[in-house]
């Protein structure tokens, strides 16, 4: 009878992660109108949207234009952002979507999002008129 003995490799086993990853380019893209680093410093000035949380917060740059329509995978527009804190933010948007989706649905979600966002722009821009920022 042959007794087994552990198999030997040559070489060792690849993990799942070893795949080469897709790296950024090492100079940005030119995102031209749609960045606006003044507007995104501003943000992380400002306490969260979600009605009666006043943490502070970080900029969640809203994934879909006016009409509701997707702008593409890694495409972020700063103009486009409102301020949430890191709960809201992570756990509630990132994390575990479906949460707010069970509540408000999908369509709500999205009115709510540009409801904010035309709020905090039209405070930006005051704030902005009365030189308390430089636009």
């Amino acid at each position: 009878m042959l007794r087994r003995s552990p198999l030997e490799r040559r070489a060792p086993l690849r993990s799942r992660r070893s795949k080469p990853m897709l790296h950024h380019r090492a100079t940005p893209r030119d995102r031209g109108e749609l960045e606006d680093t003044r507007y995104i410093a501003w943000l992380w000035t400002r306490p969260c949207r979600v009605p009666g949380c006043r943490r502070p917060s970080e900029p969640h740059h809203l994934r879909h234009d006016a009409n509701g329509a997707g702008l593409g995978a890694r495409l972020k527009d700063d103009r486009r952002a409102i301020s949430l804190c890191c709960d809201h933010h992570r756990c509630y948007l990132h994390d575990n979507p479906w949460r707010l989706r069970e509540i408000l649905g999908v369509d709500d979600l999205k009115a709510w999002q540009d409801e904010q966002l035309a709020i905090q722009r039209s405070e930006y821009e005051a704030q902005a008129k009365t030189s308390e920022i430089e636009l």
